[in-house]
């Protein structure tokens, strides 16, 4: 089984529970953290990831990092299952999964914005109110300045690019002056 069949499978059980509890945000913001201690620290993936340091030895790793961040008990137990089944050394995976799913289940979506110059922020309202009524979805924007579109808007929302950039509208005109 693929280590993204596996990641999906814990995430959205994860899900399911923290939106119903109400507590996906701050669930989202431990994992997060661990996640990042786990990346910023060789020792932790090596404690989490090795067959010969004993299940005992890893629960009092987890332990001691429980005991310094408090998260959640739903954060708590679910960081105990992934290592009472070997899985904590997958938990970049899993929290990718997860964000994905959260993300689904309360209908959003993020947007990579990108203009040639910096948008007020009411312009920026605008333009992510706008997009939620295409996609019928909530937003999560993220704004970007390249001055080389030289105007207009890119936007990408997953697979999807909008471009009406200046420098889009010029490189189509070309071709099309070309092709005469």
């Amino acid at each position: 089984m693929s280590i993204t069949t596996i990641a999906n499978r814990y995430a959205k059980a994860l899900a399911d529970i923290a939106i119903e509890k109400g507590e996906h945000r701050e669930i989202q913001e431990e994992l997060a953290e661990f996640v990042r201690l786990m990346q910023e620290s060789q020792e932790l993936r090596e404690v989490f990831s090795n067959p010969t340091i004993s299940q005992q030895q890893q629960r009092q790793v987890l332990g001691a990092i429980s005991e310094l961040a408090k998260p959640k008990l739903t954060t708590n137990r679910f960081l105990n299952v992934l290592l009472d089944n070997h899985r904590l050394q997958n938990l970049p995976e899993i929290y990718q999964a997860f964000s994905k799913a959260v993300d689904e289940r309360l209908n959003i979506v993020s947007a990579s914005i990108t203009t040639a110059t910096a948008l007020a922020e009411a312009e920026q309202q605008a333009l992510t109110e706008q997009l939620k009524k295409v996609t019928g979805k909530e937003i999560r924007a993220k704004f970007q300045v390249d001055p080389s579109i030289i105007g207009g808007v890119i936007t990408h929302i997953g697979s999807q690019i909008y471009d009406g950039s200046i420098r889009n509208q010029l490189e189509m005109l070309k071709t099309r002056i070309g092709r005469q």
